[in-house]
């Protein structure tokens, strides 16, 4: 679940970028 949450922020990061 943990890695989950941290794929999320990865993907929101990635999209602002």
């Amino acid at each position: 679940m943990k890695r989950n949450t941290c794929d999320l922020l990865s993907r929101s990061k990635s999209d602002k970028k």
